[in-house]
């Protein structure tokens, strides 16, 4: 009898490829040689054998997508066959990374500024289960314009895979606020009506006081009249421009128009000639011991010369009687409000107390003499409770020389001697020119107004 021994077998392995991430395949190549060895390869890491496959032409192979992150050790175990004896590999590594998440997350929609975040624009998605913590949170107010929104994605197997970050851009557009005004319906006193107003933001911040214009100007009203009043609020980093509208009335409230008309005299004024309008009164009665304003509202002087109308708008007026923030009689004008206040400490002396006045400069050509029919007109009212009768007149006087600053006049406000004005001149003298006066113009001509208290 002759025994045949088994044959030697070599066996090899190689990992393909050798280094990857996980989930990624990995291929291990078993050669057995000799080629003709039948039988089956076992892929062996430590002492668990993760594939057995048959040898075919000396070889087996075995593909994997399983191996957890880290460095990994396999051997090829040849188990022989009828005519060839076992035979293990050397150990082949495969160096396995963590993966990396895929993090999905499309460009969220505009918002407006005041819009709080939400799951609507926090929505990233990943490929592995996990949690996601987002920059700013849920919840959260971002200022208007081009935002970054961030996202750090933590998996819940934290040994294969990575941690993983995103962000997208949301773009805030700039919020609306809310622009209140309030105007209302004023009895003339001859101060500022100013509107009040509040700019509000979307989360109900306070924004500020708007910028107000009144019939297109910045100055209060003062005068009788309607305006238009505009609210505005120039915007801001998170809001639009915004205005809001409303009116404001002055009213004189009750009161009494009265006019007087008068002839100038027969001599002619030469061009460039000031003619200074003035007005007086004294009170027949209804003043008591309160303090009491008295307000001229309206008041033009009209008159026809060398064939072309005149109407000319003498400022507002306004008389305090018994003030007692002053200590004698004083008048003086507010550039502000274009308004005539002449104060006294008491009730008016026995004479007259000045009420109004308009300088006006003689047109190129003069003015005729014996101008008829010189119109002053004006609208009475006070805040007294009782009504008032008052007994007023005008007068019209040359001068070669003038001022267009009304408190460069030193307009002497009673005709009685003052402390400021020692002399005896009427009231309504404009005591720092009355040395460049000249024959001319007219006056003595009286009228009454009945002011009738205002509405309770």
């Amino acid at each position: 009898m002759i025994t045949v021994a088994k044959a030697a077998t070599t066996t090899s392995l190689i990992a393909t490829p050798s280094s990857t991430t996980f989930g990624s395949p990995v291929t291990f190549t078993a050669t057995v040689s000799p080629s003709a060895a039948t039988g089956t390869v076992d892929f062996i890491e430590g002492a668990t054998t993760l594939a057995t496959v048959a040898a075919s032409g000396g070889s087996a192979s075995f593909t994997t997508s399983l191996l957890n992150a880290g460095v990994h050790g396999l051997f090829a175990r040849y188990s022989g066959d009828a005519n060839y004896l076992t035979s293990d590999s050397l150990i082949a590594s495969v160096n396995v990374a963590k993966a990396t998440p895929v993090i999905t997350w499309s460009t969220p929609a505009p918002i407006t500024y005041g819009t709080p975040l939400s799951s609507t624009q926090l929505n990233a998605t990943a490929n592995v289960p996990g949690t996601f913590v987002y920059i700013p949170a849920a919840g959260a107010i971002v200022g208007a314009g081009s935002q970054t929104l961030s996202v750090t994605f933590t998996p819940t197997d934290t040994a294969n895979y990575n941690t993983a970050s995103a962000s997208v851009t949301l773009t805030v557009d700039k919020a609306t606020p809310s622009v209140s005004v309030v105007g209302g319906t004023f009895t003339f006193d001859g101060n500022p009506h100013p509107a009040t107003g509040s700019v509000t933001g979307v989360l109900g911040e306070d924004l500020g006081t708007p910028t107000f214009t009144y019939n297109g100007g910045t100055a209060a009203p003062v005068a009788v009249g309607t305006y238009t009043v505009v609210a505005s609020f120039a915007g801001n980093a998170n809001y639009l421009p915004d205005s809001a509208t409303v009116t404001i009335t002055i009213i004189t409230g009750p009161a009494a128009t009265s006019s007087i008309s008068k002839n100038f005299t027969g001599q002619a004024i030469a061009a460039g000639r000031t003619i200074w309008f003035n007005s007086v009164f004294d009170i027949v009665s209804g003043l008591g011991s309160a303090t009491t304003s008295i307000f001229v509202t309206g008041q033009t002087i009209t008159f026809t010369a060398n064939g072309t109308a005149y109407s000319l708008p003498v400022p507002d007026a306004r008389v305090i009687l018994n003030d007692p923030t002053v200590t004698q009689p004083t008048t003086t004008f507010d550039t502000t409000t274009n308004v005539m206040t002449t104060q006294l400490p008491g009730a008016p002396p026995i004479g007259n107390t000045f009420l109004a006045g308009l300088p006006f400069v003689v047109p190129a050509g003069g003015l005729p003499g014996g101008i008829k029919s010189v119109t002053w007109t004006g609208t009475f009212s006070t805040n007294s409770s009782t009504a008032m009768h008052l007994h007023w007149r005008w007068a019209a006087n040359v001068f070669t020389s003038f001022s267009t600053s009304y408190n460069a006049l030193g307009i002497k406000p009673v005709d009685a001697s003052t402390t400021q004005y020692p002399n005896n001149d009427p009231a309504g003298t404009p005591e720092s020119f009355k040395s460049f006066s000249v024959n001319g113009g007219s006056g003595g001509l009286s009228s009454v107004a009945n002011i009738y208290p205002p509405a309770p």
